[in-house]
């Protein structure tokens, strides 16, 4: 098991709190309240926003009906899809594959909390051996690809790695702490002032 695409792709068994859960894909009826709930979200969205006056309240209103009329929220589209890579989408199904084995929204949520440390422990672990899975997860939460390689090239001798800057170029993270790294003091724990 490595990423949530693949549990819902395939029908695999996960054990949560002592009883054992079947993940499978969704079926066309789950698909559907997946797209009715994608649509709600967009449209409390607009709701919750508070800094927005009538007119551009009814604009954003109707650029979600057009969206919905179109098909951008459909199961499947661009939209559904960066749903299923973020927390709440992954929840929603979560709860919607498992609702006929007593799975709530609540229960679900704890489900993916449990699951997804298991599933970024595996990722850290296949480090060594398929960085393209490490490097995916690693452009995923905005970083550079080399983030986590400790041959990678830095401008600083600090123990902290290289910040990018718009230039390409990398200068030194501020120091977090009033304590440096220096050769002489190497193998050496700092303790706090």
């Amino acid at each position: 098991m490595s990423t949530w695409a693949d549990l819902f792709n395939s029908p695999t068994e996960l054990e949560f709190e002592g009883k054992t859960y079947q993940l499978r894909q969704l079926n066309g009826i789950e698909e559907g309240i997946f797209q009715r709930w994608l649509e709600q979200r967009a449209r409390d969205g607009i709701g919750r926003a508070t800094e927005l006056d009538d007119e551009r309240r009814r604009h954003l209103d109707k650029d979600v009906n057009d969206a919905i009329a179109v098909g951008d929220y459909e199961f499947g589209s661009e939209l559904c899809v960066k749903a299923l890579q973020n927390k709440a989408g992954i929840i929603k199904a979560v709860s919607l594959i498992l609702r006929d084995q007593g799975i709530n929204e609540a229960t679900a949520k704890r489900f993916v909390d449990q699951h997804q440390k298991q599933i970024a422990a595996v990722l850290v672990s296949r480090l060594t051996t398929d960085p393209f899975v490490m490097r995916a997860a690693l452009v995923t939460l905005g970083l550079p690809e080399d983030f986590l390689r400790p041959d990678a090239d830095s401008s600083s001798d600090s123990a902290t790695h290289p910040l990018a800057t718009k230039s390409g170029t990398s200068e030194a993270s501020p120091p977090i702490n009033s304590h440096s790294s220096s050769p002489s003091s190497e193998g050496q724990t700092a303790t706090p002032s």
